[in-house]
């Protein structure tokens, strides 16, 4: 406001001074003004003017005093005028001509425009590094894992006892036993299963048992064994786990009974403070009603008890409680379902299907690549990925699972167990899976853009993975 006062006084200043411009004429010996205020050029119409009874000089000399005078008035508000920008802060550029002014807002249109331009790279980069960090930490996780694990390993092969050892696990040293866990932990792919065709012919036999004993724990507060196990058939028995204690088997401290289908699950026993107050062993008993008969010198087996298997497969032992080992990895995120439980850990540096089920299967005898075996499990990753901006900048080009039709064109099954085995839900998209040049054998959460639905494509790829770890069955 104080600008615009500023500039209207100086325009009517300037006004002023251009119009007026008094001067005095002679008229009949009279000095007459010809020239009025606001009027420049036109002369009024003169009468008879009043006489000065100065004469000529004393007239002019009169106009010419009133002239210094207003000139003086003038040069003295210009002065007190500037004296107030400059109390202001005002400069005189408020007065310039409207191009100076257009020129001035051009530039700073352009300013902005290239402020903008600098932040939106700015966030460009911003979110390239974001993509790093969690690359790094997501390394960095896999490191800490790995030598956890080795450093574990060392433990159980000592014998270390404390029980303020949160993970302390690994294999017992082997006292020469022919079998014992300590083949189970060492031998890579393979596990360890009773065999029904094995033994002493008989016709009428049942209730065989198998026995594979661990040697000696030493005494401890607590200790906790995990194991896998898979009973399936219609001659399976049970699965029972002792602790044994000196000659003595006692009462199992853990059993599963009858046919429990094709896949695989998780065992967790607590062992009682009772048994670990003393050198034990951990002895697993298979059950079966499966034999083997001798017709005619030559090995028959019966087909009505041969329908059994029973196995178990990465057996592991720690000395403290079960429920001071994590379950899921740092930073997993957790599904309670109605039927399974599961907690997952998502990936973010790409890998080739293989390496990447080879590095779920180093987090832990617990983890794999994911199987998707419902649509509330896929709605469950589904709903995590879209939460995240990390994981969904990441699995733009999709995530890794266990699915594959390696076994079969075109029948994809689930891995993860160490057994194929087919889920009744899927979720391809449209036109999938079409095996793209007869080289596309793994199942991946291709389809972005549609909640993730599944693809087939090349095992080679590298894409990022999501491993999962099932909740144990107490």
């Amino acid at each position: 406001m104080a600008r615009l006062v500023l500039a209207t006084t100086t325009l009517l200043l300037s006004s002023s001074l251009a119009v007026f411009e008094p001067g005095c004429s002679f008229m009949n010996n009279q000095c007459v003004y010809n020239v009025k205020l606001g009027h420049e050029g036109k002369c009024d119409a003169h009468g008879t003017a009043t006489t000065t009874g100065g004469g000529t000089n004393t007239c002019c000399n009169g106009v010419q005093g009133n002239m210094n005078n207003l000139q003086g008035v003038v040069d003295e508000l210009v002065k007190q005028m500037h004296e107030f920008q400059q109390k202001l802060g005002i400069s005189q550029s408020s007065s310039v001509p409207l191009n100076k002014t257009t020129n001035e807002r051009d530039q700073l249109l352009q300013a902005l425009e290239n402020k903008e331009a600098e932040l939106n790279t700015s966030q460009a980069n911003l979110a390239h590094l974001v993509q790093q960090s969690a690359n790094l930490i997501q390394n960095f996780k896999e490191e800490i894992a790995n030598l956890t694990r080795d450093l574990n390993n060392c433990r159980g092969v000592l014998g270390l006892q404390t029980s303020n050892v949160s993970q302390s696990t690994g294999c017992p040293s082997d006292d020469g036993a022919v079998a014992n866990i300590r083949l189970l932990c060492n031998l890579t792919g393979s596990y360890m299963y009773s065999d029904p065709t094995s033994g002493d012919y008989d016709y009428n036999k049942r209730n065989r048992t198998f026995y594979l004993a661990s040697p000696d724990f030493r005494p401890a507060p607590a200790y906790c064994v995990r194991f896998w196990y898979n009973m399936y058939g219609a001659d399976t028995k049970s699965l029972l786990v002792y602790a044994k204690v000196g000659s003595g088997l006692g009462y199992p401290i853990w059993r599963s009974y009858g046919n429990q289908g094709q896949t695989w699950h998780l065992g967790e026993i607590n062992v009682d403070p009772e048994f670990t107050g003393h050198p034990f062993k951990v002895v697993f008993a298979a059950m079966t009603d499966a034999y083997m008969v001798r017709w005619s010198f030559h090995p028959f087996y019966h087909s009505r008890n041969t329908r059994e298997n029973i196995a178990i497969d990465d057996v592991y032992v720690y000395n403290t409680t079960c429920k001071h080992i994590p379950t899921c990895q740092p930073g997993a995120v957790t599904r309670r379902g109605a039927n399974s439980s599961s907690c997952y850990t998502f990936h973010t540096t790409p890998k080739p299907w293989y390496k990447s089920a080879e590095a779920c299967r180093q987090e832990g005898a617990t983890s794999h690549l994911v199987a998707i075996t419902s649509k509330e499990e896929q709605d469950f990753l589904v709903s995590t990925i879209k939460l995240s901006a990390v994981l969904n900048a990441a699995g733009s080009n999709g995530w890794y699972t266990t699915g594959n039709d390696e076994r079969s064109e075109g029948h994809f099954d689930w891995t993860d167990t160490g057994t194929p085995y087919q889920s009744a839900y899927s979720d391809w998209h449209q036109g999938q899976p079409n095996n793209v040049a007869n080289d596309q054998d793994c199942l991946l959460l291709q389809y972005a853009n549609a909640n993730y639905e599944w693809g087939d494509v090349g095992c080679d790829e590298a894409h990022p993975y999501i491993c999962e770890v099932d909740l144990p069955v107490v």
